[in-house]
């Protein structure tokens, strides 16, 4: 795309420019970053970011993500953002995380915090807390 030109419209009253997009890791719909309040869309015309993204079948992105990828703002609505416990290695709905750890993300399920020994529990949530430790500095 490094020899991608703008495209003008009505006399320079608008132009088509390239965005960033990346697709939702769980729906593979393309993603587009919600724009604030202030944002190039013109708010005053039928044709604003909404309508435009709604017209392309685009979605939003959120800041969720799954195995390190994003997913749009209908699949953490929809409760479908996934996990993989880092004890049992097993893939996990969302409202099943019981730990977490670091950035990017470990986490550690409420089935292994409800069934493993407290010492085999406490032993993984050391090792992940040490591997972690330096992540937010």
């Amino acid at each position: 795309m490094e020899n991608y030109n703008p495209k003008v419209h009505e006399n320079g009253r608008y132009v088509e420019m390239l965005i960033e997009a990346k697709k939702c890791k769980c729906c593979e719909k393309i993603m587009i970053a919600k724009l604030g309040y202030y944002s190039i869309f013109p708010k005053y015309i039928r044709i604003n970011q909404e309508a435009q993204m709604k017209a392309a079948g685009f979605v939003y992105s959120t800041n969720i993500l799954v195995d390190n990828e994003p997913i749009c703002l209908e699949c953490e609505q929809g409760g479908k953002a996934d996990f993989l416990c880092a004890m049992c290695e097993e893939r996990k709905i969302s409202d099943k995380k019981q730990e977490q750890f670091g950035d990017p993300a470990e986490f550690l399920c409420k089935d292994c915090y409800e069934t493993k020994p407290a010492k085999i529990w406490e032993e993984k949530c050391d090792e992940l807390q040490e591997a972690h430790r330096y992540d937010f500095e």
